[in-house]
């Protein structure tokens, strides 16, 4: 299964490649005179990759051609290495790249340590109401998707530019009332 690995392979060396640039990118814009323009920087590449891979897989016959899917490929890890050093940086309790499954061991372990503790464990309990609401729109989210994808493919494969381009659109608003926008 050689060519299934590569896939693989190629999916891993792209996002690590994505996680790299991004890293470096980051720590370079750091000394910019206006604050946040390292995040909308990568908040913009992440865009690009992602309208190439849209593109690309848009005009893609189906199944996805061979010589597009390796592109596309490496365009939608490299938004997803970008996209996990963005979410680190926006340093925001519970964002996460790998959100979903963060969630739901901390609610499993939240639940585990409530069912201890009722059996004389001395641990203390973890709020899990944030979790518990990170698990629920993420749901919500597949459910949506899923409707989408059975009424049409060609259709969620631009939700990933519409969430990044929002996130671009928030980054630029003012953090508190009475600041302008940097």
């Amino acid at each position: 299964q050689i060519l299934a690995a590569s896939r693989s392979f190629t999916a891993l060396f792209g996002f690590m490649a994505g996680t790299a640039v991004a890293a470096v990118i980051y720590n370079l814009m750091q000394a910019a005179p206006k604050p946040g323009a390292g995040l909308r920087l990568l908040l913009v590449l992440e865009l690009l990759c992602l309208g190439g891979c849209t593109l690309l897989w848009s005009m893609s016959g189906n199944p996805i051609e061979p010589r597009n899917l390796y592109a596309i490929i490496v365009l939608s890890v490299l938004s997803m290495g970008i996209q996990g050093i963005a979410a680190q940086r926006i340093s925001s309790s519970g964002i996460s790249t790998i959100v979903f499954t963060s969630a739901l061991i901390r609610i499993v372990a939240s639940l585990t340590g409530t069912l201890m503790h009722l059996a004389g464990a001395s641990e203390s309990r973890v709020s899990t109401k944030g979790h518990l609401a990170t698990f629920a729109a993420y749901a919500g989210g597949a459910a949506l998707i899923g409707t989408l994808v059975a009424r049409d493919t060609g259709l969620s494969i631009w939700i990933p530019m519409l969430a990044v381009l929002s996130a671009l659109g928030f980054s630029l608003l003012p953090s508190e009332p009475g600041q302008v926008a940097a």
